[in-house]
């Protein structure tokens, strides 16, 4: 009977035994429970305080962390190795993008831990090339655009072409979601025109991401140099009173001369299209000197203006290749026609000064022939553009 009492004895004080110890384990074990949530807690304010201190963070999570959190600490091994390819030198994600994406999922994993529901993961891009799409570059057509980010994987994505008539056009199936991280554009299968303006992907409601496309340069427009033929122009003086007179001289020069003055412009009118001139000469009796009218003041003058040629259609003078205007003084000595060889653009000038007739609103005129004017074209068809 003793024996039996003291086997109960033992027996209660070995059960009292390991209810404490058992007690002891269950109070550890959530003791260290509590400490990885506090941990990763932890490491997320810490990560929005020093986020630029993100890898050491995180390494120091996994050292500080239970030796039997094996799970958690390849999470975040992998977190690590993710954010090192988000932030590399290849997808260039600024640290903010970075360090967001890392408080995210060491949130879900916390709420995976503690039974909790998931936080909602919100699709974040942090950059893409190229930068634009370049309708000009035939190359980079066929080479798709890469979007980097995260949370791509919970996105509910739309991908469309913009036009600037306000047309959005669904071409989603050109669009593909590698990863949670990456998604990619096949470009070469969107059919690009005129009227392109930008590619938009929207999430649910939200837009999310677009790029704009640049079209293609507007063609150099083409030049050429041509040698361009004008009519001669005729000028005939009229019969006036001398600026110095008080009177109107006769119209003959009766021999004395003239003394003859002329000048000659060339310009462009009608957007470079079509050649005019301004023309002057003027005729005065005079003995030997171009600067004094004989004291009967026979004297004539006239300024005349005038269309000369049009370029051939679809192209404008963009310059002429030689001088513009001519001047030419000259005493007449006989009643003979007389051709005085001009600079340019004048080839020369046919002068009929006194003669054996009505001379000044009669005879006496200038027929100016001009030189073939070397001129340089450029195209204005084709939508082109100059250089």
């Amino acid at each position: 009977m003793k024996a039996k009492k003291i086997i109960s004895i033992i027996i209660i004080v070995f059960v009292l035994s390991g209810c404490a110890a058992i007690k002891q384990f269950f109070e550890s074990a959530i003791r260290e429970y509590n400490r990885t949530n506090n941990i990763l807690e932890t490491t997320v304010s810490q990560l929005g305080a020093q986020s630029n201190n993100w890898r050491y963070l995180l390494e120091s999570a996994i050292n500080d962390l239970p030796f039997f959190e094996l799970k958690i600490k390849n999470d975040l091994r992998e977190l690590i190795h993710s954010a090192e390819m988000i932030a590399g030198a290849e997808i260039r994600c600024t640290e903010e993008y970075t360090v967001n994406m890392l408080i995210f999922k060491i949130k879900e994993i916390l709420a995976v831990r503690n039974h909790q529901p998931l936080p909602v993961p919100v699709p974040k891009v942090c950059s893409f090339t190229p930068l634009y799409i370049d309708m000009g570059d035939p190359i980079a057509l066929t080479r798709p655009v890469t979007i980097s980010g995260y949370s791509f994987l919970s996105g509910n994505f739309k991908l469309y072409h913009c036009l600037t008539t306000g047309s959005n056009i669904d071409v989603t199936s050109y669009m593909t979601v590698n990863t949670d991280y990456t998604m990619t554009v096949d470009i070469s299968r969107i059919p690009f025109g005129t009227q392109s303006q930008f590619l938009k992907i929207t999430s649910g409601t939200d837009n999310f991401f677009s790029i704009n496309i640049t079209q293609a340069p507007p063609p150099i427009c083409d030049k050429r140099s041509e040698d361009i033929t004008l009519t001669p122009v005729i000028l005939i003086a009229d019969h006036k009173k001398h600026p110095n007179a008080s009177r109107k001289g006769d119209a003959e020069f009766d021999g004395n001369g003239p003394c003859m003055k002329m000048w000659v412009r060339l310009y462009l009118k009608n957007n470079n299209t079509e050649i005019w001139y301004d023309a002057y000469i003027k005729a005065f009796e005079c003995h030997d000197d171009l600067d004094h009218c004989c004291y009967d003041y026979t004297y004539g003058d006239v300024t005349k203006s005038g269309y000369l040629k049009t370029v051939n259609p679809g192209w404008k003078i963009n310059r002429i290749l030689s001088s513009t205007y001519c001047y030419f003084e000259y005493i007449d000595s006989n009643t003979d026609p007389e051709t005085k060889t001009g600079e340019a653009p004048v080839l020369n000038w046919q002068i009929i000064g006194d003669t054996g007739g009505d001379d000044i609103n009669g005879d006496t005129r200038v027929t100016i022939e001009f030189r073939p004017l070397p001129v340089e074209l450029i195209q204005t068809t084709g939508g082109c553009v100059p250089n």
